[in-house]
């Protein structure tokens, strides 16, 4: 299987000299400021040459050797030759008067050419208005992206896609890792009981309810074990859907043309064994339904891993190892909150500690609190903590961009029978806490209609 030689500053620069440039360098800045867990706005690929305005604005709430903390407006260029002027005339058409906040932004130009008078270029911006003024080469996005290798094999595929290279790449798939991730145990344990010979673990159920981080767990946990199957990671999210069979055989396809080089007319060789034919890869299935995906991968092979997320034990699955994924400590709590914040966002214990108890330890929602904080550091933590203290508006506050607790958890609400869900319309509707199931079967009654609406994710059964 041959490899592709990960891309140097050169190669940028190379692929900045051909059409695909311009649109490139939009692209590959936008998946290393994700990569990065900076929050972002633009960084169009198919826009970025006739796009009005900043080719992207970030915020990052602590900052990173690329990336400025707090807000950031981004201008980007492929352009050879004379940079320093072309990065001159794009700083001066946005005068900091024009831009709210400037004095506590940072302004940031982007080339994909190595940059000889860049520091000259950032000395001459001094005193411009701005909170910082940065500057990056085609030398600066290598070494990013050495920080983060998944989104370096992309860059390098697709760099020598245009440049002209090798057939077969190596398929690195796994999502990035999240800046603020808190180490699992479950994790450490997997890891330290995975082996490399005859009868070593070959497939890992994480499996907890929903929120609990079991994607994040699973996703660390395949970082980690990488380097030990070089000949490629897989990655399919099947979101609950009852329709699996379309993403396994999409996944099947993936493998076959990436070890075999090939598309095969049913997506697959003959079996997982036969496909892999030695080789060492991983998969990660990420939140399956049942059992069914699983096993339409076949028998798992030696020198193949298989990591699975689910929100049951799948227990009908023989010969894997299991580990549930519960609900944060205090101090993986705190951890989580403390790396999110910036230093200078002064959180008193007493308030963490309670919003660790509002968001009853669900990793989601510590994460969530933690963003809300980070975005808007002129909030006063005790006025989010009244707002999580609040029924009527802790789900509301628990929410940001496309993350939000409701959400996650009506995807399990819906999966109940119709007599479990108004079982649990019921429990929540009474006050205090239930401990034991049998304590909730007393204390069920059927919900009135009134308070069937005011439970706010319960409906009437179709």
């Amino acid at each position: 299987m041959e490899y592709l030689e990960p891309i140097r500053a050169h190669d940028l620069r190379r692929h900045a000299e051909t059409d695909a440039g311009a649109s490139f360098v939009h692209e590959l800045v936008g998946q290393l400021l994700r990569a990065d867990g900076s929050e972002v706005e633009g960084f169009a690929p198919r826009e970025g040459l006739r796009r009005r305005g900043w080719d992207g604005k970030t915020f990052h709430a602590r900052g990173t050797r690329f990336v400025p903390r707090g807000r950031a407006y981004w201008e980007l260029t492929s352009q050879n030759g004379r940079i320093s002027e072309k990065a001159t005339r794009d700083f001066l058409k946005r005068p900091t008067g024009d831009i709210p906040g400037a004095v506590q932004a940072s302004y940031v130009a982007v080339s994909l050419h190595p940059w000889p008078g860049k520091l000259d270029w950032l000395e001459e911006q001094a005193g411009s208005g701005w909170g910082g003024v940065h500057a990056l080469d085609a030398d600066d996005l290598v070494a990013w992206l050495e920080a983060h290798p998944t989104v370096h094999q992309w860059a390098t595929r697709r760099v020598r896609g245009f440049l002209g290279g090798v057939a077969h790449t190596r398929a690195m798939e796994l999502p990035a890792l999240h800046p603020s991730y808190v180490v699992r145990p479950q994790v450490a344990r997997v890891l330290a009981e995975v082996g490399r010979g005859p009868g070593a673990v070959r497939m890992v159920v994480l499996w907890g309810g929903p929120g609990m981080g079991k994607t994040t767990a699973a996703v660390s946990l395949a970082h980690e074990l990488a380097a030990s199957f070089p000949d490629g990671q897989f990655f399919q999210a099947f979101a609950r859907t009852a329709q699996s069979a379309g993403r396994v055989a999409d996944l099947r396809q993936r493998i076959s043309e990436a070890l075999d080089g090939e598309r095969h007319a049913d997506g697959w060789r003959e079996d997982l064994a036969q496909s892999a034919r030695g080789r060492r890869i991983l998969i990660l299935l990420d939140d399956v339904l049942d059992e069914s995906a699983v096993r339409e991968l076949g028998e798992v092979p030696e020198g193949v891993m298989v990591i699975v997320t689910a929100r049951s034990r799948l227990s009908g699955l023989l010969d894997v190892e299991r580990r549930e994924v519960g609900t944060f400590t205090l101090g993986q709590g705190v951890e989580l909150f403390r790396s999110s914040l910036s230093p200078e966002m002064r959180v008193p214990s007493d308030h963490l500690s309670r919003m660790f108890d509002l968001c009853d330890g669900v990793p989601l929602a510590l994460r969530i609190a933690a963003t809300q904080l980070a975005l808007r550091p002129e909030w006063e933590s005790a006025d989010f903590v009244a707002e999580l203290e609040d029924e009527r508006t802790r789900l509301d506050a628990l929410e940001v961009g496309d993350q939000a607790v409701r959400s996650s958890f009506e995807i399990s609400f819906r999966a109940l029978l119709a007599d479990h869900q108004r079982a649990f319309c019921a429990v929540s509707m009474l006050p205090g806490r239930l401990s034991t199931p049998s304590s909730s079967r007393r204390r069920v009654r059927r919900p009135s209609p009134v308070r069937r609406r005011r439970c706010g994710v319960c409906r009437r059964p179709r």
